[in-house]
């Protein structure tokens, strides 16, 4: 198992922060969140790599939120890729986070496929299945989905038919594959994530600083 680690850029300024989880399934680590931290940090956001526990989804869960605890005076958001984006998702189900953007996230565990894949990560039961199945629970926070129309990895009627339920989330379709890029194209795609944070933001939106 491997232990939660973040890495954090030398010169930690007062931007909002962008954690930025992997994908993989819950039990490999796919390693392709890089591209969007040059993206988010170009758009004056600060990434933050989130390393967490693999094969153990319970300990991921407590892993990405002891990560958005540790700014507890920033504007903090999430953004996730496949099983990342069900974290991510999970996240903005709490008071952690602000916001939360979703690339083909691994949103419902109840589909038979990801039942069948359970004891890779340790969940396998019906109750567990969806207890971690954000989906199947009303979001708390802003959360934007994308959702490829032909993934093969993830059904996408369950994230649409949740976006369609729970006002809090949003989704945008498109023909694609399973965490292929928009007719945007990759970066264009990590942009509006961008940009949908930095609405939420707003300006001058740190947690310490008061509100109007």
């Amino acid at each position: 198992m491997l232990a939660l680690s973040l890495t954090v850029p030398a010169r930690a300024e007062a931007k909002p922060v962008v954690l930025l989880i992997h994908g993989g399934g819950y039990y490999l680590d796919y390693g392709i969140i890089h591209p969007a931290a040059t993206v988010f940090e170009a758009h004056g956001l600060q990434p933050v790599l989130v390393d967490y526990a693999i094969g153990d989804i319970a300990q991921a869960r407590r892993d990405v939120r002891a990560a958005a605890g540790r700014f507890p005076d920033r504007t903090v958001f999430a953004y996730g890729e496949s099983a990342g984006g069900g974290l991510a998702a999970m996240l903005a189900q709490s008071d952690l986070i602000d916001a939360a953007a979703l690339h083909s996230p691994l949103a419902d565990l109840t589909e038979e496929r990801w039942a069948g894949l359970g004891r890779e990560f340790g969940c396998w039961w019906e109750e567990c299945l969806r207890r971690f199945s954000p989906a199947l629970t009303d979001a708390r926070q802003p959360t934007l989905a994308m959702v490829p129309e032909q993934d093969q990895a993830v059904d996408p009627r369950r994230v649409l038919d949740w976006a369609a339920n729970d006002p809090l989330v949003r989704s945008i379709s498109y023909p694609g594959g399973h965490l292929e890029a928009s007719p945007l194209g990759s970066v264009g795609d990590l942009e509006r994530f961008a940009d949908f944070f930095l609405s939420v933001a707003g300006p001058g939106r740190d947690r310490d600083e008061p509100q109007m």
